[in-house]
C-alpha cells in the first residue's frame, strides 16, 4: 500500500519561484513471533513484543500480528510460513536463556 505525504514547497536551484514536491512512502506492516513454551504458561509474560511494537510504531511500521509459539520446530515452522504470507517484516524474539527445540 502506498501513501502520499503532504506536499512541501521549496525554491528551485536558482533561488527563484517555489515549486511543490511530494513524495510517497511505502507503508509496511510487521509481525512479531515470540518463541518459548514458558510464554504459554500463566507464569511468564511476553514483554519483548510490547517493547518491539512501541519502537516499530515510532518508525511508522504497523504491527498487525503477534504470535506466541512453543519450543517445537513444527509449530515454529508453521508460524513462520503463515507470517511470510501476510507480513512485510517478521521479527522472532525469545527469552534470553538458550532453549532446546524438541
Amino acid at each position: 500500500m502506498l501513501k502520499t505525504l503532504a506536499s512541501f514547497a521549496s525554491l528551485d536551484s536558482r533561488g527563484g519561484c517555489p515549486y511543490v514536491r511530494s513524495f510517497t512512502l511505502l507503508l509496511v506492516n510487521a509481525e512479531i513471533i515470540a518463541v518459548g513454551s514458558e510464554l504459554l504458561t500463566p507464569y511468564r509474560q511476553d514483554t519483548n513484543s510490547l517493547y518491539l511494537t512501541e519502537k516499530l510504531n515510532e518508525l511508522g511500521v504497523e504491527v498487525r500480528f503477534k504470535c506466541i509459539v512453543g519450543d517445537d520446530a513444527e509449530g515454529l515452522t508453521a508460524a513462520a510460513k503463515l507470517a511470510m504470507r501476510r507480513s512485510d517484516i517478521i521479527i522472532f524474539t525469545a527469552a534470553s536463556a538458550p532453549r532446546k527445540m524438541m
